[in-house]
């Protein structure tokens, strides 16, 4: 029994050629009258003329039929002209989007140099609140309420989805086939190389998402802008250690990063990396 078949568009000539046998009654009939059409919009012209064009309308629908896939049938010219113009068709996050990035001003490598002030990112670790038990769970909003309650500024809560690059971890994997206990172990050998494997088909498609809290302040005199920024961070920052999250304030190539990932959806850069903790 014959299986499915694969067809790739939009090529023509990986079409499976069929033979006139298979054309229907009503197949044949179309055609024929198209043909005719065709004779008859060009009988003014010549007899000649009309009867070249009518034969080669249906050669021509007699060429396409034998040639079209048979899964697509008819609306296989669409499907071509579809392929074709997608194929020159350049979309936004296939761009490098760093060249639109603006020049952004840092003061001591993690507060952003606005026009109207100034301000900082801080990235959050959620916890996993579903699965904690209840008394957690209270502690977590009762955290929550007081920190909201301790600040007497504005903050923006900000939520991020992005692929999920495990590039690190598995080039470590790999680098484990150098250590002894693995080179000479085949059990343990193909134990990693099957995990290696299970890694590369599970969570190459896995999004991670990520949580940032962005405080600001209005510009007066720098030196004073900036000290109430730190005030406020460190008042947040704060906050949220109490109930048990923990906090990091981004600084200037993750901060560069997460703007990239805003603009292009893409996977994070491989300096996603460097941060400055908060010392209390």
């Amino acid at each position: 029994m014959e299986g499915l078949k694969v067809v790739e568009f939009p090529t023509v000539i990986e079409g499976e050629l069929k033979f006139l046998g298979k054309f229907t009654t009503m197949e044949l009939l179309t055609s024929f009258l198209i043909s005719i059409a065709a004779f008859q919009a060009l009988s003014n012209f010549s007899t000649s003329t009309a009867f070249a064009a009518s034969l080669i309308t249906f050669a021509s629908i007699i060429l396409l039929k034998l040639t079209m896939p048979e899964e697509v049938g008819y609306y296989f010219p669409l499907y071509a002209s579809y392929f074709a113009l997608k194929r020159k068709t350049v979309y936004a996050h296939e761009l490098d989007t760093t060249k639109y990035i603006p020049a952004m001003s840092f003061v001591d490598g993690w507060i952003v140099k606005l026009t109207n002030g100034f301000a900082a990112v801080i990235e959050v670790e959620p916890v996993n609140f579903f699965y904690s038990l209840p008394a957690d769970q209270r502690s977590f909003i009762d955290a929550y309420k007081s920190m909201l309650n301790s600040i007497d500024f504005p903050i923006q809560i900000l939520s991020v989805s992005s692929e999920f690059d495990i590039s690190r971890y598995m080039n470590k994997l790999l680098m484990r086939f150098r250590d002894g206990d693995i080179a000479e172990n085949p059990v343990l050998r193909e134990a990693l190389d099957d995990y290696i494997r299970w890694l590369d088909s599970e969570i190459r498609d896995v999004f991670q998402r990520r949580y940032f809290v962005i405080v600001s302040a209005k510009k007066k005199s720098e030196e004073a802008a900036v000290a109430e920024l730190k005030r406020r961070v460190e008042t947040v920052v704060a906050g949220l250690r109490r109930g048990g999250i923990q906090a990091k304030i981004l600084e200037r190539e993750d901060i560069l990063a997460i703007y990239e990932i805003l603009s292009s959806r893409m996977v994070l850069p491989g300096n996603y990396s460097s941060s400055k903790f908060i010392a209390w």
